[in-house]
């Protein structure tokens, strides 16, 4: 693992580029489970296991694996702890899914935004 280690850090090209395409699929993913956990529930939505279970939880593997990823590629031993260098990729991929989420809601963001944290995630509505 050190050999690939270092072959990342001497091209740079190739560096920037896992980490940009990591970091893509990680905020897209991270999305992903983000919509599929506010839209559980939905009324007259027939109950479904894989949608409702395994779906989000392989897409969150995935973009947790995304996360080992960057950390991994980024992570200096002799700078930072691993897990500090981890806990800075989450933020940034978190602030990566806002992004994408404004990308894909667009103009309704902020009312979108502002319903989900007035009434929640719809299973979490009564009613």
């Amino acid at each position: 693992m050190e050999r690939i280690h270092s072959y990342l850090e001497t091209h740079k090209a190739l560096r920037g580029s896992a980490l940009c395409v990591l970091f893509c699929i990680a905020s897209v993913t991270l999305f992903m489970v983000f919509t599929a956990w506010v839209f559980i529930g939905l009324p007259g939505a027939t109950p479904d296991r894989f949608r409702d279970v395994v779906f989000p939880s392989i897409v969150l593997s995935i973009a947790l694996i995304c996360e080992v990823g960057i950390s991994w590629i980024i992570h200096k031993p002799d700078r930072r702890p691993f897990w500090a260098t981890f806990a800075l990729v989450s933020v940034a991929v978190f602030l990566g899914m806002v992004l994408v989420s404004i990308g894909v809601i667009r103009g309704n963001w902020m009312e979108v935004m502002k319903e989900l944290f007035r009434y929640g995630p719809v299973f979490l509505r009564r009613g």
